[in-house]
């Protein structure tokens, strides 16, 4: 007896890919598993394209979407949204809010300016970590001895407790041994690991 188990695009994480790098293949491939939504940005089309994934969304400027049309007949159906080249990210994550998507992995060198009450569960890729939010202002996960973590604040001046890790320097931490540990705050932050 086989079991089906339906999914609906809302409920797997999209990807929003706004810059590639080689070494991000390995972790798009694994995400594309399930056919979530991809969203790009219009410098990436070509690039993904190359690649034979299909593309539900791209974000651009009008010039920039303009030039990318003729590329993009293959893909239909297929939505554009235009918007100023700075706010690239957070229209595609609006957008994601919007059609009540709860996760989305983005693959990006942008920082992300997202504050700690964002109502979206992201993973972050960027070119040599992947960053996952905290949640209820804390992180808690078995890492083996000597992991290094590397911490982005949500506010100006956070500051964290921890056990288990030693700090580095300003925002690096390392598990001291290999078992559980924690790290809290009073407003939610951004956990990097290397991948």
């Amino acid at each position: 007896m086989s079991s089906h188990h339906i999914v609906r695009d809302e409920q797997e994480p999209a990807i929003i890919i706004t810059y590639l790098k080689p070494n991000f293949w390995k972790a798009i491939d694994q995400l594309l598993g399930w056919s979530p939504t991809v969203i790009v940005t219009s410098e990436c089309v070509e690039k993904v394209l190359l690649k034979g994934i299909k593309i539900d969304l791209v974000v651009g400027s009008a010039s920039q979407l303009k030039q990318r049309e003729s590329l993009l007949v293959d893909q239909q159906p297929i939505e554009t949204l235009e918007c100023d080249v700075a706010k690239i990210l957070s229209t595609a994550i609006e957008y994601l809010l919007n059609k009540n998507y709860k996760a989305v992995n983005i693959f990006s060198e942008l920082k992300l300016n997202m504050t700690s009450d964002q109502t979206i569960n992201c993973i972050w890729y960027n070119d040599e970590l992947r960053y996952v939010k905290s949640s209820n202002y804390s992180f808690r996960k078995w890492l083996p001895e000597q992991t290094n973590l590397c911490i982005l604040p949500t506010t100006d001046n956070q500051e964290f407790k921890s056990d288990g890790l030693t700090k580095v320097e300003n925002l690096e931490y390392m598990s001291n041994n290999s078992g559980m540990v924690t790290l809290a705050s009073d407003h939610n932050f951004w956990i990097g690991q290397a991948y």
